[in-house]
């Protein structure tokens, strides 16, 4: 009978061993974790101040994109009508040319 008492006794200190163990463990992996989630807190943060002004760099070399992009094509527009205009002037040329050479050989006629 002793041995089976000294059975019991053994064995709830054991279990009062192992539960104090548990609840030791419980208590560390709570801490782990809030102090996982602090530090992921913060990184998120670190994240989000670092990435602010990498979006409003970006936005900014966007909208100078846009205005160079606005110079190239006022300019390359300018560009073609000048040599539009060009054309039409070599055009009027060759015409006033032809129309100056029939009038000579008019003038040659008639002389």
């Amino acid at each position: 009978m002793r041995a089976i008492l000294a059975s019991i006794a053994l064995s709830s200190m054991a279990a009062t061993v192992v539960a104090d163990t548990l609840d030791k463990a419980q208590a560390s992996a709570k801490l782990d974790l809030k102090d996982a989630l602090a530090r992921l807190a913060q990184q998120r943060e670190e994240q989000q101040k670092g990435k602010t002004p990498l979006v409003s760099e970006a936005n900014a070399l966007e909208g100078a994109a846009r205005a160079k992009r606005k110079e190239f094509d006022r300019r390359l527009r300018l560009r073609d009508n000048q040599e539009s205009s060009l054309a039409e002037l070599k055009g009027e040329v060759e015409e006033l040319e032809d129309d100056l050479k029939a009038v000579l050989a008019l003038l040659n006629d008639y002389n």
